[in-house]
């Protein structure tokens, strides 16, 4: 449209006591294209990143799934692994440190590597909104990379969502690198998930182990569509990136962490117990200071199975708790209800180490 309309189209306009022409119409409307098209063809940037072999194992499976409206990185110090796995984007870390062949399990060395190849991630992350790092914890890369990686990402500009799988029982000497890892990659992590290992045991003991670490992806899985969907989707009553936003600025000193659960609009109470009851997920939600929750249901849900959807969920939460609700309504949903929330303010149940534990061991190590 030309910004210099002919006189006999100008047309007089009040606002705010003033006047405007077609002409200034035209031009406020490209400037206003102008500054904000590029970011609304662009939408959101989601990246979903596997950081180590069982990050990127995961990555794979996630792609087999057929998660949507993302873009997917595998990070990796071993080469001969990395050409495996399917992804976007390929990032080998630490070349002459490692040479390709990994970092033989000393979380030292992964994050060497990972420090050696920060310019690389540093343009990978430009531009991303939200980046999720799925890293198993207890090894050298994903343990020591996965932290760098998410500090890159934040620095960025990106909400950091972490995913991060501890080792079996039996591992232990593994178990002891797993929880220092895992309390550095809370230090920059918006959100932060912990999934163990130990519940397959539980779950689906029988299962072979393809199909059992299959279990345990598909719930990651659902966790980052979930979101995904929620934020990308046009809903009856929409969440959108900046209500993400303002939820995690409570994130600062707690833990948040993703839930996703579903089942029959008729058993609204089954649906949170679903929610709350992810046998992956060892965390107590009571006192949790903000939450998104949304729903999808099809066309006959009802407000008031909506209603004690939401209010189950939250019913242990803190009193003040800042709690945004959408729900997206799907004919394809009829019959069921699916859950997605972010919660802001739980309390993990699962042992931690105390933090700066992993930084000293790494500068004693370095001055040895």
């Amino acid at each position: 449209m030309p910004v210099n309309a002919p006189d006999h189209f100008v047309r007089q306009k009040t606002r705010r006591g003033g006047t405007m022409t077609l002409n200034s119409i035209i031009k406020e409307t490209e400037e206003f294209e102008k500054e904000f098209g590029t970011i609304i063809k662009r939408g959101i940037n989601i990246k979903v990143v596997g950081v180590g072999g069982a990050g990127c194992n995961s990555l794979q499976h996630i792609q087999k799934l057929g998660v949507k409206n993302v873009d997917t990185i595998a990070i990796n110090t071993d080469c001969a692994h990395l050409k495996s796995v399917h992804a976007r984007r390929k990032i080998l870390l630490g070349g002459y440190l490692t040479a390709g062949n990994g970092a033989g399990g000393v979380p030292e060395v992964g994050e060497d590597a990972a420090e050696l190849s920060r310019d690389a991630l540093k343009t990978v992350f430009r531009g991303t909104n939200i980046a999720f790092i799925i890293a198993g914890m207890g090894g050298g890369t994903g343990t020591g990379a996965a932290p760098v990686v998410a500090e890159i990402a934040k620095e960025a500009g990106a909400i950091v969502i972490s995913v991060a799988t501890s080792p079996f029982r039996y591992e232990r000497g593994r178990l002891q690198i797993a929880r220092k890892g895992i309390s550095m990659l809370r230090r920059f992590s918006d959100c932060m998930i912990v999934l163990d290992n130990n519940k397959l045991l539980d779950i689906a003991p029988n299962l072979s182990l393809e199909h059992a670490f299959g279990v345990m992806d598909q719930v990651i899985a659902e966790m980052i569509s979930g979101l995904t969907d929620t934020l990308t989707l046009p809903s009856l009553i929409n969440i959108d990136y900046a209500d993400l936003k303002t939820v995690l600025t409570y994130a600062e000193g707690n833990m948040s962490t993703l839930l996703y659960g579903e089942g029959s609009e008729e058993e609204p109470e089954k649906i949170v117990e679903d929610t709350l009851g992810n046998p992956f997920l060892d965390v107590d939600y009571t006192g949790a200071r903000s939450a998104i929750i949304h729903i999808t249901g099809g066309p006959k849900l009802t407000l008031k199975n909506a209603n004690t959807v939401i209010e189950g969920i939250t019913s242990q939460f803190s009193d003040d708790a800042n709690i945004i609700f959408g729900a997206r309504i799907l004919p394809e949903a009829e019959g069921s209800i699916r859950v997605m929330a972010i919660v802001v303010g739980v309390k993990s149940l699962v042992p931690l180490e105390a933090e700066g534990v992993y930084e000293i061991e790494r500068v004693i190590n370095l001055t040895q």
